[in-house]
């Protein structure tokens, strides 16, 4: 993506909407794993970096937490 031009998050996204940061929470960074749908029609995943961007340690860590609280709410979900 090196030789890509930089666009508005908005731009990607669209209209799509989200919940909002903690009042008083200034955004830095984002790391984005967006699903969309080609134009052969079949679905793919995109990675995308906006803002500061995030290290790799960050990353991991965030995946790591992110990972643990899907596990659980799978594993919650099988359960009952």
């Amino acid at each position: 993506m090196a030789d890509d031009v930089a666009v508005p998050v908005s731009e990607v996204l669209g209209a799509m909407t989200t919940e909002p940061l903690a009042e008083g929470d200034e955004p830095m960074g984002a790391f984005m794993m967006i699903k969309s749908i080609d134009s052969a029609g079949d679905p793919v995943w995109a990675v995308r970096e906006a803002g500061q961007g995030v290290t790799p340690e960050e990353m991991l860590g965030a995946l790591t937490a992110y990972t643990e609280y899907l596990r659980r709410s799978l594993a919650e979900d099988w359960a009952g």
